[in-house]
């Protein structure tokens, strides 16, 4: 019970953080789509780099034959929805790397995409992180742990006070 308590009465402290964090993943989502909209194209036989080339049919690693196909990569920035999606993964660290990799692979509009052409990309996930998994997460902890020692601290007896002031002076 003295925990629900505390929780409650951090409640409004906890929105606050809530409308910053939402301003920083609706920023987040609005810089990736700029970023990256339209860019995880790709070609399904890799040995084709250039969109124009992408078609007609090819024979797969397993020795199948299949058309090619211009396919984009998923998750992807195109759509609000799908850069939500996106935001989700990257934010909870699930499958943040494949996303991250698709990204620094980005080459030119119309061209398949080639590992590690575009490092710098990965700078935005890096800040993501940080800013999402690593900043306000400990933020809401701090809040919880702060509002608990609160509480705790009201619970304190004179007796147990002085005794923790003499034990502090020996």
């Amino acid at each position: 019970r003295d925990y629900f308590d505390a929780l409650w009465l951090t409640l409004p402290r906890m929105i606050t953080i809530l409308f910053v964090a939402s301003i920083l993943v609706v920023s987040f989502i609005i810089i990736g789509g700029v970023l990256f909209r339209d860019k995880f194209y790709y070609c399904n036989d890799r040995t084709v780099t250039l969109r124009a080339n992408c078609k007609h049919l090819y024979v797969t690693n397993n020795g199948i034959l299949s058309p090619r196909a211009w396919e984009n990569g998923d998750p992807n920035f195109d759509s609000i929805i799908s850069s939500m999606t996106a935001m989700v993964q990257i934010g909870t660290l699930s499958n943040w790397g494949e996303i991250m990799q698709q990204a620094t692979s980005i080459t030119e509009m119309g061209e398949s995409s080639q590992d590690n052409q575009s490092l710098y990309y990965s700078i935005y996930f890096y800040v993501v992180i940080f800013t999402g998994s690593l900043f306000l997460i400990s933020l809401f902890i701090g809040l919880v742990v702060d509002a608990i020692q609160k509480q705790k601290a009201g619970f304190v007896s004179d007796f147990e006070m002085k005794w923790d002031e003499i034990s502090k002076k020996m």
